[in-house]
């Protein structure tokens, strides 16, 4: 069994590769016109490099936003075709959850860029039993340095915006690849399903949880 895994959510994509013994592999690309002329290559190049076919592939999970409304939108629609064509499954998993998969309990403010200067912020306590968003807002880059969070010492940063902002690498919490961090939700939590009975799924700043504490499972 092996999963593919898509993150088109901001400029720098990835698809990554994860077998059925835990085995991955990840393929980036830094996005220049779109994500859609980089994803045919990245397929056949992850593919060769597992020496697979996608006749060998199991289920398609893609990153779902919040991020660059353009991406996301691209990588649903090339995950749902390549899941039908290949008459697989697919797994939708949001940006949050893929960035803090793979991080141990805490409070963590999670930054994601959305393109022209504006981000989407969430302060997420992440538990053994899940996560609770406990507050999310959209703010400005110029904005993110600024905000209390930060500075109060009850969240870790994380997310390459932040980095984007000004603040030192060191200071960030790394969160490895979202595009292996959703196969690995998505396998945990067994959130296949049929790409022909469910729509494209993404979410833009325009649809993003409002309220203060949302229970999402991790």
């Amino acid at each position: 069994m092996y999963f593919l895994g898509f993150d088109t959510t901001g400029e720098i994509g990835s698809v990554g590769c994860r077998g059925e013994e835990g085995e991955e592999m990840l393929v980036s690309y830094r996005v220049h016109k779109g994500h859609f002329e980089h994803l045919d290559w990245a397929v056949e190049e992850i593919l060769q490099r597992c020496k697979l076919d996608i006749n060998d592939v199991t289920g398609v999970v893609v990153v779902s936003g919040p991020g660059y409304y353009t991406g996301i939108r691209v990588g649903a629609a090339y995950a749902k075709g390549l899941a039908v064509a290949a008459g697989i499954n697919i797994a939708y998993v949001d940006t949050f959850t893929s960035a803090l998969f793979s991080l141990d309990s805490g409070r963590y403010l999670v930054a994601v860029d959305m393109g022209r200067g504006c981000c989407c912020v969430a302060a997420v306590n992440k538990e053994n039993t899940g996560m609770v968003v406990e507050r999310i807002s959209e703010v400005t880059r110029d904005a993110l340095l600024e905000l209390k969070e930060l500075h109060d010492g009850t969240y870790r940063p994380v997310g390459r915006a932040f980095i984007a902002a000004g603040l030192k690498p060191e200071s960030v919490v790394s969160d490895g690849s979202n595009a292996l961090n959703a196969i690995r939700a998505a396998i945990m939590h067994r959130a296949f399903v049929n790409p022909l009975e469910t729509h494209l799924q993404y979410e833009c700043p325009a649809i993003c949880p409002s309220t203060n504490k949302q229970e999402r499972k991790i």
